[in-house]
């Protein structure tokens, strides 16, 4: 019985992983997000989703470059800490006053 909920669980985590991947392919530039930022708004609520468009569409920029940022520099940092032990550990070792 509980292979059967590990199964399920992945299933369904496979699912919102796929509705995510189809949610942010689509292209941001089509005729209808373009209809939407220029718009004027007319009523509160049509304010409000214009809001959250931009607000979501800024919010996974910021994440796509910040996730993309991490990835390209943190082999770099891990890197340069080594290094920075290594040489800290020689002067310590071969430091004249100790």
């Amino acid at each position: 019985m509980p292979m059967q909920n590990v199964k399920l669980l992945l299933f369904v985590l496979l699912l919102f992983i796929d509705d995510f991947y189809l949610e942010n392919s689509q292209d941001p530039n089509s005729t209808f997000s373009q209809e939407i930022l220029q718009s004027k708004p007319k009523t509160w609520q049509e304010y409000l989703y214009k809001f959250y468009f931009r607000a979501n569409r800024f919010y996974k920029q910021f994440i796509y470059y910040l996730w993309r940022f991490g990835e390209l520099h943190s082999y770099k940092l891990v890197l340069f800490i080594m290094v920075l032990v290594a040489v800290l550990k020689v002067k310590n070792k071969y430091s004249i006053i100790n």
